[in-house]
């Protein structure tokens, strides 16, 4: 190798190994700082998440209005038949009312002559219906709508579960609601 460049200085090699180790600790370096940097946002974000889903789930079990009535004070305004087109059409205008129209994956599915979802003997005439939906919106907040609107209903609705799962587009609803009819003849 050269010992002199075209103008007569003397070439020294070591002061060019010096700059590759001096690029290369700062670019690991950088990398290193960056990963970190990452790494503490995620773990932020995770945690603001947790916490997120323990603030809405709060919200969710708090917002619940607790009416008992006796069986025999509502037994009266249960209807006498069961007809699924007639649910899926209220639950539509519940879905919709409460701007939830844009849900996607909007699915049902209905369970008729179920066991009863409440401790309590109720009269043999009572028939129960398994509803279970699921969906995905955009707007969490929109649930609690839904959830106001379906208690207004005309027809009793009881919300056995509801499931919230966020993600970054939204949230997951799966819920498990109960209908009632009393299954007697009025001819």
């Amino acid at each position: 190798m050269r010992k002199h460049d075209v103008f007569g200085r003397k070439i020294n090699q070591i002061k060019i190994i010096y700059l590759i180790v001096i690029i290369f600790i700062a670019v690991f370096a950088f990398r290193f700082v960056l990963l970190e940097i990452q790494a503490n946002k995620l773990a932020l974000l995770e945690a603001e998440q947790v916490s997120l889903q323990i603030e809405i789930n709060d919200l969710l079990s708090s917002h619940q209005d607790n009416t008992y009535h006796e069986i025999d004070e509502i037994i009266i305004s249960l209807p006498n038949s069961y007809q699924q087109f007639m649910m899926v059409e209220e639950l539509n205008l519940i879905r919709n009312s409460a701007g939830l129209a844009n849900a996607t994956n909007y699915q049902y599915e209905f369970i008729d002559d179920v066991n009863s979802p409440f401790p309590d003997d109720l009269p043999s005439s009572i028939k129960f219906v398994r509803i279970e939906l699921s969906f995905r919106i955009s707007d969490p907040d929109l649930i609690l709508d839904y959830l106001d609107l379906l208690s207004d209903a005309t027809r009793i609705y009881f919300l056995n579960a509801i499931n919230v799962t966020y993600s970054l587009d939204g949230a997951i609803i799966d819920m498990e609601i109960y209908s009632f009819y009393n299954d007697i003849d009025l001819s």
